[in-house]
């Protein structure tokens, strides 16, 4: 008798590869939010210094 199967190497193939392929696609989903979230937050962030600027103006 074999110390493992074949079906046990097989279904540990199998979930290697699944773990592979879940590691690199939440990698992809990470990088792509931040890069999404990075870019919003500077957006917000000029347009609050925009509105900021308008209103000292007004006021000076």
């Amino acid at each position: 008798m074999h110390a493992r199967s074949l079906h046990a190497r097989f279904r540990n193939a199998m979930l290697g590869i699944a773990v592979v392929l879940a590691a690199v696609v939440a990698l992809v989903a990470y990088h792509s939010a931040k890069a999404y979230y990075v870019q919003a937050g500077e957006a917000s962030a000029r347009a609050i210094v925009a509105a900021v600027q308008k209103t000292l103006a007004v006021g000076a």
